[in-house]
């Protein structure tokens, strides 16, 4: 049903990508309805420490980071986990591409999908 309200407004050149997780199924359909290309962003949530399973932090492949500073309340995640999170997405990014380099988006419109929002934080990252 999105995709079909999207193709009123969507160029014939714009890119889909999905954001890693659910997104990237929501994603594939939605470029397949449209007929255009499909790419992914992976990103990963950053834990901090006395906040468990709230997404206030996450960063992307190419090293995005997205912070909540409502959530954070003062607190910001560590620079080894930073670190840690963004290696271990670089490395899913490499395995899941294959060592194919993303789409260039340049100049393009792009319909970043994901399967919830959440916070949000993961999309805005991904953005």
């Amino acid at each position: 049903m999105l995709a079909k309200w999207l193709m009123a407004s969507t160029p014939p050149d714009a890119i889909v990508v999905g954001v890693t997780g659910g997104g990237t199924i929501v994603a594939e359909q939605v470029a397949q309805t449209l007929g255009l290309l499909l790419d992914v962003i992976l990103v990963e949530p950053v834990a901090l420490l006395g906040l468990p399973g709230v997404e206030a932090a996450a960063v992307a492949a190419d090293g995005t980071m997205e912070l909540d500073v409502k959530l954070l309340q003062g607190r910001t995640p560590s620079p080894a986990a930073i670190q840690r999170v963004h290696d271990r997405v670089a490395r899913r990014a490499e395995t899941c591409r294959g060592g194919a380099a993303p789409l260039d988006l340049e100049g393009r419109t792009v319909l970043v999908v994901d399967e919830a929002l959440g916070s949000g934080i993961a999309t805005a990252a991904a953005a």
